[in-house]
């Protein structure tokens, strides 16, 4: 069987250390948060459709940058989060696979750029941009059919 999947990792809600209040220089940021990844559906050889869930997960980033004086800052920034499957489903009828298991693992990397408004002394309000890339790896087998990657 293949699987022909795009993954969304859906929104982690990342606590990062926030990088507006340090000092100027050089900062690490750390992160950790809680993140779903979106059903992925799959079609055996362009036939019936099925569906995989995954479960919940937790999700660790990490980030360095730079701070100039005058509030810009640039950052690099990467992430994980390793999503194992919780259930596969079969076409209609609908009924879950016994014996599946598989997981799906996105690694991120993005470059950003920001400008920091001083609000207050420890607090701004960040406004910036960034470019990035995420590579998805997925595995997935059953007892029943072929192994789909």
């Amino acid at each position: 069987m293949k699987l022909k999947t795009f993954a969304f990792a859906g929104a982690s809600l990342i606590a990062f250390a926030s990088p507006a209040a340090a000092a100027d220089g050089w900062y690490l940021g750390l992160g950790a948060g809680w993140s779903k990844l979106r059903d992925v559906a799959y079609s055996v050889n362009g036939g019936p459709q099925g569906k995989d869930t995954y479960k919940d997960t937790a999700r660790f980033d990490l980030a360095a940058g730079y701070k100039w004086p005058m509030g810009i800052r640039l950052e690099i920034e990467t992430g994980y989060g390793n999503y194992a499957l919780k259930n596969s489903f079969t076409p209609p009828p609908v009924a879950a696979i016994a014996g599946a298991d598989g997981h799906v693992d996105i690694g991120t990397v993005m470059a950003n750029v920001a400008y920091d408004f001083p609000i207050a002394p420890q607090f701004a309000f960040t406004v910036g941009a960034g470019a990035g890339a995420g590579r998805v790896l997925a595995h997935y087998s059953d007892p029943v059919e072929t192994e789909r990657k």
